[in-house]
């Protein structure tokens, strides 16, 4: 599986198809090595981002909490 921890465009490039193609470009490459799966996170407030992906092929599964704490 390949996991997508982070991705973004920058607001100033969105809508252009760069998103597009760089999801295209990571899935090509997960192919060439061999990777059925691909997996990635987007932040909960982030619909937009959740309807561009569902318009290239991706499905929503199970939301999980993550959790973290900051060290003084």
């Amino acid at each position: 599986m390949f996991n997508i921890l982070a991705l973004a465009v920058d607001s100033s490039s969105q809508g252009k198809g760069i998103g597009h193609q760089l999801m295209r470009t990571i899935e090509k490459t997960a192919q060439s090595l061999g990777i059925k799966e691909i997996r990635l996170n987007s932040s909960t407030s982030r619909a937009n981002t959740h309807q561009f992906y569902e318009n290239i092929g991706y499905t929503s599964h199970k939301i999980q909490k993550r959790f973290g704490k900051k060290l003084d």
